[in-house]
């Protein structure tokens, strides 16, 4: 499962952000660095231009998150299997809906 590359940094629970990164609860349509957590001045000027994470988005970052935002301060280098990243954001999308 994809997810198992997320879940040490990562949890899927609403708020529970006292990981080394936010939660993904709901991450698909989600506003960017809105949550109470401290995102890195990557995300937030992200967020700027991005308002909210949609699938296309996503699927750029998880493929290179440095080019997406530079200078994030998350420290995976990205997944490059396209079909793993779907798999990724399906199961992001289903899994908030819990």
């Amino acid at each position: 499962m994809a997810y198992a590359k997320c879940y040490a940094c990562h949890a899927l629970e609403p708020g529970k952000n006292d990981l080394s990164g936010p939660s993904l609860h709901r991450i698909v349509g989600r506003r960017i660095a809105a949550e109470r957590f401290e995102y890195s001045p990557a995300l937030r000027a992200l967020a700027k231009r991005r308002p909210r994470w949609s699938e296309a988005l996503l699927d750029r970052y998880l493929a290179d998150p440095e080019a997406v935002a530079p200078r994030t301060s998350m420290t995976f280098t990205g997944m490059s299997d396209a079909g793993e990243r779907a798999d990724l954001i399906a199961y992001l999308r289903t899994a908030g809906r819990r």
